[in-house]
């Protein structure tokens, strides 16, 4: 019985947590985060996740939401913290950016480290996260904005969002009917630029959807002000939008990109610029319709 006892507590104390450190804007963070904690719940793994404050993103975790107690199945331990200045050496693969200076660290520290940016990434790569995790074992540190598995509604639920958050949420849903569009215009990816997806497309789309339904209202969010203007003038008392004051790049502007993100996710569907991360995530919350405007690809539907 005690050898039992003995055999029980060594598999324990080698069972390791993975680390993981999500990269990216706050949409592909929170896919990451979120992908990458229903993995560790399937293979029962604890995960430690690292939060990446700097001058690009300064918004701690905790200004934006915890970790909900109720998805994870027990037995498994789910902790994040933000990053700190030992973080840059410790715990950050090496690379060109950082002229390998931290490869000492990682051998010593982990068995096993991966560093996956999608615009590094082949299109036919693959990595087996369900086979990865399953390495109990093995220290494992992934640095990442790709998500670790196909994505759901569901998976989003393990996080929750902080009260400030919620306050934008409910600001940006005030006075909304039950028949909302989201649109969404992201100029800062580059297929989003105005060459492939110009504003035009967009109006053309709204009208037609008015046509079809006069009762149908839009909810719109861009980092274009100038396109943010054409469409109020244009479509009025359908537009619902705020201006904010706040810098993007700030803790508060960050904090209102995440409650327009949920915003956008409460609507019908989502009109959206390509490959834009925010309406992606938008519609997998809320498991609804994206519709992408391109002029290569018009009305192409990826939910």
């Amino acid at each position: 019985m005690k050898d039992k006892q003995d055999q029980k507590s060594t598999n324990v104390a080698e069972k390791k947590a993975l680390t993981l450190v999500p990269a990216g804007s706050l949409a592909t963070r929170l896919r990451v985060i979120c992908s990458a904690i229903d993995q560790a719940n399937k293979a029962e793994r604890d995960i430690d996740i690292i939060w990446l404050v700097n001058e690009d993103f300064p918004t701690p975790s905790d200004r934006l939401f915890t970790i909900s107690p109720t998805y994870i199945n027990e037995g498994v331990t789910v902790t994040i913290r933000q990053s700190n200045w030992r973080d840059t050496l410790i715990n950050t693969p090496p690379s060109r950016r950082n002229l390998f200076i931290t490869w000492p660290f990682m051998v010593f520290r982990y068995q096993r480290y991966f560093s996956l940016r999608s615009r590094e990434l082949p299109k036919d790569f693959d990595l087996n996260f369900e086979r990865l995790l399953g390495r109990k074992r093995e220290s494992i540190l992934i640095s990442s904005d790709v998500p670790m598995g196909p994505s759901s509604s569901k998976m989003y639920t393990a996080l929750e969002a902080t009260v400030e958050v919620n306050n934008v949420l409910r600001s940006r849903m005030s006075g909304w009917t039950g028949n909302v569009v989201g649109v969404h215009i992201n100029r800062n990816v580059p297929e989003g630029n105005i060459d492939d997806c110009p504003t035009e497309l967009f109006i053309r789309r709204m009208q037609k959807m008015i046509e079809e339904d006069p009762t149908v209202c839009f909810f719109i969010t861009t980092n274009s002000s100038d396109e943010k203007e054409r469409l109020a003038t244009l479509f009025r008392e359908r537009v619902f939008m705020t201006y904010s004051t706040q810098e993007p790049n700030s803790q508060k502007g960050i904090i209102e990109e995440f409650g327009e993100l949920l915003a956008l996710s409460r609507t019908r569907k989502i009109l959206s610029t390509m490959a834009s991360p925010s309406a992606q995530v938008a519609a997998e919350i809320g498991d609804i319709r994206l519709e992408t405007l391109s002029v290569f690809t018009q009305n192409s539907i990826y939910r």
